[in-house]
């Protein structure tokens, strides 16, 4: 959690190097049955084209961040011996680095939260996280460590246990601690479990090279290592987040819940409360007497030790600080939510890595150098990078379908339909007289439709205009997709699946051995005799021509989208960054190092897939 050594401010500007995957050429469409083709999806908006392909963030399945950069994952620890040598971890076994040229993910080979990070050296580094994890790494690769569970341990070790932060004074002599209290302590060959005189969930340690140690955590307890023991040092009050201190432990501080803030600088434990503070989660000793502290919301205070006051420093963002470090001057380095990390060099402020905080919840397009992303915010691609378009309108867009560079369509809230005709014109409202949510649009050729809440659904009139059509169901419709001028399913709530046969809508019936068929949030098919439907509880529908069946059903997770190049080759995927993938025989999941929900998916080939959802998130599987 906390650096033991400076970044120089020259680096900062080249920190922000993205990465990203490679591309192919083709044709293809989100919602047509001519699925084909690849969406090259290289750089970041403004950032000036692709970035040096060896730096990627990427699972062992190959999905690789496009946005944000490096990666979008929440990040819980960050550690630095130079300023080319940094490491980040964080959600889904995230663990980044940076070499002084750009970002790399490296493999952590576990998928547990990791909350923490430290090490004495660039070759020697440990990793901790949820379900007991501990992960190391020998200055080659990331190998994960098994606590031991036995006698020998304790009768309260368990691998279940959430380790919550990690730090050492060597290589022998390293600590790690977390929930009911747990503390563990490796020795330079073996981790063992030390008592806790005061079981309560303990968030952070911290270790002086004297050989002492502190501990802090729920309920305001703080303990004290003396080399021997544990002992209660501070009990009783607000929970403790962070802790810190100076390398020999003369001075250690820690803060938490309420911007509380203790430490024990004038030789006794003493507590007040930073003024404007609330929750503060990270914590860094710039010297004995200025700390930093950082928290919810992007707060950072730091303490002047000449006007003996706190001063908030503004961060310009509301995200959340979870990790500092920095050492010797006033240079402190922070990470947290959505992958952000920003540096402070006194009062001046550089972002690193900005995250993101946006919600896609589509993709579509209708070639490599025509890709959207929508959602929060409007992204198109035209084989130069990502690029943000202003959508003119403050609405929510669900779903975005396009014919070609210069003829797209995007649906969302208030009955908003939006017509892209290309630059200088960009988006142009269309109005479709209502103001019902509207979920789905599909387009083939001068052909289309849109559905929505309550059944609300529009035919595309010579290309151009939109006419209300009756639905023929009450229901909330979710999406649609189109075969041909005869042929179309929209899929909506409580299992609602509907037919168009070229003349009326009509409900169509679905088989499902489980009971009822809860609700259906996508809809995709390679052709006529072959449509794929997915939704709540993990449920996969296929239609074989005939017949409407549940293959799938009573998982714990959603599904939100369904894409496929070929009846042998489909993707789902939906809450908890899950991926599954269709073979033509069954059903795989694939990792995705991906934390956040997921809501599209869509490719212009087998060889070029995107996927994108909570957090910004959007990345590529390029094969």
């Amino acid at each position: 959690m906390r650096s033991a050594f400076l970044i120089t401010t020259a680096v900062c500007a080249s920190l922000s190097l993205a990465i990203a995957c490679g591309d192919d050429d083709g044709d293809g469409s989100k919602k047509k049955s001519d699925a084909g083709s690849d969406a090259g999806a290289d750089g970041d908006g403004g950032e000036g084209g692709p970035p040096p392909k060896t730096y990627a963030s990427c699972s062992s399945d190959g999905w690789c961040w496009e946005l944000p950069r490096p990666q979008g994952n929440t990040l819980r620890g960050v550690w630095a011996k130079s300023e080319k040598d940094i490491w980040a971890v964080g959600d889904r076994g995230t663990i980044i680095h940076y070499d002084g040229k750009g970002w790399e993910g490296l493999e952590s080979g576990v998928a547990e939260d990791l909350t923490a990070i430290w090490g004495p050296s660039s070759s020697k580094l440990w990793a901790v996280g949820l379900g007991g994890t501990v992960v190391s790494w020998d200055g080659t690769a990331w190998t994960k460590s098994v606590l031991p569970v036995g006698a020998e341990a304790g009768a309260d070790a368990s691998v279940t246990t959430a380790l919550l932060d990690v730090y050492g004074a060597s290589e022998s002599d390293v600590w790690a601690v977390g929930e009911g209290g747990a503390i563990w302590h490796f020795d330079g060959t073996t981790w063992d479990t030390k008592t806790n005189p005061n079981p309560q969930t303990l968030r952070a340690v911290f270790a002086a090279t004297t050989g002492k140690a502190w501990a802090a955590g729920d309920g305001g307890l703080l303990l004290e290592w003396n080399g021997t023991d544990w002992a209660v040092a501070v009990n009783g009050g607000t929970g403790f987040l962070a802790i810190d201190g100076t390398p020999d432990g003369a001075v250690v501080a820690a803060t938490g819940l309420g911007g509380y803030f203790v430490s024990n600088a004038s030789g006794t434990w003493k507590g007040e409360q930073i003024p404007g503070a609330t929750t503060l989660r990270s914590l860094w000793l710039e010297s004995t007497s200025r700390p930093w502290v950082f928290g919810d919301g992007g707060q950072l205070f730091r303490y002047d030790d000449t006007a003996k006051t706190w001063t908030k420093l503004a961060s310009n963002t509301t995200r959340a600080f979870l990790s500092a470090g920095g050492l010797d001057t006033d240079s402190v380095l922070v990470a947290g939510e959505n992958g952000i990390i920003m540096r402070w060099d006194g009062d001046a402020r550089s972002l690193i890595s900005n995250g993101s905080s946006a919600n896609r919840l589509a993709l579509g397009g209708s070639g490599t150098k025509d890709v959207w992303a929508v959602g929060d915010e409007v992204l198109h691609d035209q084989g130069s990078g990502w690029q943000v378009v202003d959508p003119k309108t403050p609405r929510a867009l669900y779903d975005v379908a396009a014919v070609g560079p210069d003829d797209a369509w995007a649906v969302g809230t208030g009955g908003t339909v939006l017509h892209w005709k290309g630059m200088p014109a960009g988006f142009e409202p269309v109005e479709v007289k209502s103001l019902a949510w509207l979920r789905g649009v599909a387009v083939s050729g001068t052909g289309g439709w849109i559905v929505g809440e309550k059944g609300t659904l529009f035919a595309m009139i010579n290309g151009t205009s939109w006419i209300a059509t009756p639905s023929n169901t009450s229901a909330d419709l979710n999406d649609v997709w189109i075969t041909s001028a005869s042929d179309a399913w929209a899929v909506g709530a409580n299992g609602t699946l509907m037919h168009w046969d070229g003349t009326a809508w009509a409900a169509y019936p679905i088989s499902s051995e489980a009971g009822p068929v809860p609700t259906l949030r996508a809809v995709w098919g390679s052709g006529e005799k072959d449509v794929w439907a997915v939704g709540l509880n993990g449920t996969v529908a296929r239609y074989d021509g005939t017949l409407w069946t549940v293959t799938r059903s009573g998982e714990l997770y959603s599904l939100n989208d369904v894409w496929g190049s070929s009846s042998s080759d489909v993707y789902a995927v939906g809450s908890d960054g899950k991926v599954l993938h269709f073979d033509g025989a069954s059903w795989t999941e694939q990792q995705t190092a991906v934390g956040e929900t997921l809501n599209a998916v869509w490719g212009s080939s087998a060889k070029n897939v995107l996927i994108a959802g909570e957090g910004g998130a959007l990345l590529r599987k390029s094969q």
